[in-house]
């Protein structure tokens, strides 16, 4: 298991593009564009099969390490900009993933006065002992 830790760590790397990639295509699946959605599919698997026939031969399970990387960075991107090209107001900040505003704090208090009621209306009222 030891000698699969490197690959593991380059494989590491693409976990924060696979995750913004993951809220860019729910903002697509909320704007309900179903034709890009597909064609984002058919393009994610050509870039793996790609990778798999023109760099496993020579690369071996390094190729597979990259692709793990390569796909969601370009897959990414293509969402990203498709946004752009579709909703020219879409712009994502660092900013704002890493600031808690205004807004933030009354989405924390509203969620947790529900979770209060649902907590007391559930365990303490019409208990019959």
């Amino acid at each position: 298991y030891i000698p699969s830790l490197t690959f593991f760590y380059v494989m590491l790397v693409g976990v924060p593009f696979s995750a913004l990639g993951i809220i860019t295509g729910v903002f697509v699946i909320a704007l309900r564009k179903q034709k890009f959605l597909f064609l984002h599919a058919i393009l994610r698997s050509f870039i793996a099969v790609l990778f798999y026939v023109a760099f496993l031969p020579t690369y071996g399970l390094w190729a597979l390490a990259v692709e793990r990387v390569v796909t969601p960075l370009v897959m990414l991107v293509v969402t990203y900009v498709y946004m752009i090209k579709i909703q020219p107001g879409v712009m994502f900040s660092l900013r704002g993933l890493f600031s808690f505003e205004k807004g933030d704090w009354r989405f924390v208090k509203m969620v947790y006065n529900d979770l209060k009621r649902m907590f007391v209306s559930k365990f303490f009222y019409g208990k019959t002992d």
